[in-house]
């Protein structure tokens, strides 16, 4: 089986920190959702195909400097544990 890494990014503005919280918050639920196979029409997610390692959602309180480019051009460095 292949490691490899999914990644969904959201390029966002909000209007106060309790929004962006509460936006937090339905991230994470959709994350516990795609780590539990929660979408029984996803044939990809029943039996032995698909093994998510470790699901993460969060929203980095940093200002960004622009949009995001394209993600094929993302790297991620070392590992973090």
């Amino acid at each position: 089986m292949s490691k490899l890494r999914a990644i969904i990014v959201a390029d966002i503005e909000v209007s106060d920190l309790e929004t962006a919280l509460e936006f937090e918050n339905i991230l994470k639920g959709y994350a516990e959702k795609i780590k539990t196979h929660a979408d029984p029409d996803a044939s990809v997610l029943r039996g032995d195909d698909l093994m998510i390692e470790k699901v993460q959602a969060m929203i980095p309180m940093q200002d960004r400097r622009g949009s995001t480019g394209k993600l094929d051009q993302i790297v991620f460095r070392g590992s973090r544990v």
